[in-house]
């Protein structure tokens, strides 16, 4: 394995942990900006198709992620990086939920709905069996990034999937809820309040017994002083009233 990545940085005693994980284990990443997270997704991908004995197939995965440039990124260092991973379909959560629709309901104009309006279709066809009776079937194994942004009816639609699935589906979940920006979406402030980090807790409360988190905290970018002193003031800086 060594010799296939010798292009690649060589993988940190706390991304390899996430990297190793077995395909069935329900794993949350948080992961500051820096942390090198893309480098491991691409990894955890590799390792989810290379297992031997339990290999997934790459139409056995769904990736998700929030926007066009977090696909894309993670699409490049893929094609740059990954070994097995490289026919792993990564798409946003708009792309994949019209994709669910068209394929239940090919006939529908799914494109005169409003995204927000597509998504809380989505929601209601995987509760009535849609992602099943579809070509790709039940993922195996779900990675979806960028989870401090999931809010309101996309984080409906997630939760959603997950809990459809939970009995024969990993998933790794990645995210820092300091870097949350698509709050805005939810337009009353006391329900943009309770959006905060409700994803994660969602996860921790849904899995008390199962679920594995891990942390990456070594910063790549954090290479001076004063970079890291500020690094080091995070948690802190996060306390302070808005």
């Amino acid at each position: 394995m060594t010799d296939a990545y010798h292009d690649s940085p060589p993988l940190t005693e706390e991304q390899r942990a996430v990297v190793e994980q077995p395909w069935d284990a329900r794993l949350l990443v948080t992961a500051g900006a820096g942390a090198g997270k893309t480098h491991t997704l691409v990894r955890r991908l590799d390792a989810l198709m290379g297992h031997e004995d339990d290999a997934l197939e790459a139409g056995e995965i769904l990736v998700l992620s929030f926007s066009r440039a977090a696909v894309r990124e993670l699409r490049e260092r893929i094609a740059l990086h990954a070994r097995e991973a490289r026919r792993v379909r990564v798409q946003t959560f708009d792309s994949w939920a019209y994709s669910v629709l068209r394929a239940e309901q090919p006939d529908r104009d799914w494109g005169a709905l409003r995204f927000d309006e597509r998504i809380r279709e989505t929601t209601e066809a995987v509760l009535r069996g849609a992602v099943e009776e579809s070509e790709q079937g039940t993922p195996a194994h779900v990675v979806i990034d960028e989870v401090q942004d999931l809010v309101g009816d996309r984080r409906d639609m997630v939760e959603t999937l997950l809990d459809r699935f939970q009995e024969n589906c990993g998933f790794t979940v990645v995210g820092d809820g300091a870097q949350a920006i698509f709050g805005f979406q939810v337009s009353d402030q006391d329900a943009r309040a309770a959006e905060t980090n409700y994803f994660f807790d969602w996860l921790r409360g849904s899995y008390p017994d199962d679920l594995v988190e891990l942390h990456l905290t070594t910063n790549f970018r954090a290479r001076t002083r004063e970079a890291r002193t500020a690094l080091a003031l995070g948690d802190a800086l996060k306390r302070l009233p808005s």
